[in-house]
């Protein structure tokens, strides 16, 4: 995937693509592993006034950022025909679908003075199997990813790992109990709200948080999202996770819409107590 389309997913409007030290070996101070379970809807609207070819197979929606897809259906308002070419006016609706379940493991392999994190990231599912990649982890969730990584680290990944900077919750947050943080982005702007909804009897978290997000680029592109998280802020690590988003890019005669839902779920935590 393309530097442009992860800039515009959830995790990536915290992230900084630079230059990442990946062939450094070094050991692990810290193994987490997390089960995951996801599935995508996407759907792609296209406007149609007399002859308009449309993409004929699964593979052409892999832009929108389905991925990977084990059975994916197709559905289609219209027939294409055995040419692919339909015409009149209206809209073409197609969709496709993907699930994923498997686990994510993070490697922290170093911790540096300012809370800056080094951690070697890892997704294995039914559906996707790919290597470690080293990305580094600032204390407010900014991730920074290698260039010839960047299409090695998923979305999931990303909205994973952001959750564990140091400062993801800082003291002051737990102390006033919400907070807002604002980023501004090339053409456009990302707003994202957190609010503390209680805490249990060992001093866990339970959080919610929203986000908005808009480019006003060639493309325009919006996005919301909704999570809430069960978080240890003695350990700086998501417990549990639950993330639902919605994207919508406009591109030419097309509207591409994504939905995905992502569950996180800590399975084991080498500092202990997972």
């Amino acid at each position: 995937m393309s530097a442009v389309h992860r800039l515009i997913s959830f995790a990536t409007a915290m992230l900084v693509v630079m230059p990442v030290c990946a062939g450094a070996q070094l050991r692990s101070i810290r193994h987490l592993v997390f089960h995951l379970s996801m599935t995508v809807q996407t759907r792609q609207d296209v406007r149609t006034s007399g002859p308009v070819t449309i993409a004929g197979s699964n593979a052409d929606l892999a832009m929108m950022g389905v991925g990977p897809r084990r059975g994916a259906q197709v559905s289609s308002s219209r027939s294409a025909g055995p040419s692919n070419m339909q015409s009149g006016s209206g809209t073409t609706h197609r969709g496709a679908g993907a699930a994923a379940d498997g686990n994510i493991t993070v490697d922290i392999v170093a911790v540096d003075a300012d809370r800056t994190l080094v951690a070697d990231v890892a997704e294995n599912t039914d559906s996707r199997k790919a290597p470690a990649v080293r990305v580094i982890v600032y204390p407010d969730g900014t991730i920074q990813i290698g260039q010839a990584d960047i299409a090695n680290v998923t979305d999931e990944e990303q909205m994973l790992v952001r959750m564990l900077g140091r400062d993801f919750v800082t003291q002051r947050g737990m102390n006033v109990g919400h907070w807002n943080v604002e980023h501004a982005l090339p053409k456009g702007r990302e707003s994202d709200q957190y609010r503390i909804v209680s805490t249990n009897a060992i001093g866990d978290l339970n959080l919610q948080f929203d986000q908005s997000m808009v480019l006003n680029d060639v493309e325009p592109f919006d996005l919301l999202a909704h999570g809430t998280a069960l978080y240890s802020f003695a350990k700086r690590v998501p417990k549990r996770a639950t993330v639902t988003l919605r994207m919508r890019r406009e591109g030419g005669q097309q509207v591409m819409t994504t939905e995905q839902n992502v569950d996180f779920t800590l399975l084991s935590d080498s500092l202990g107590d997972a």
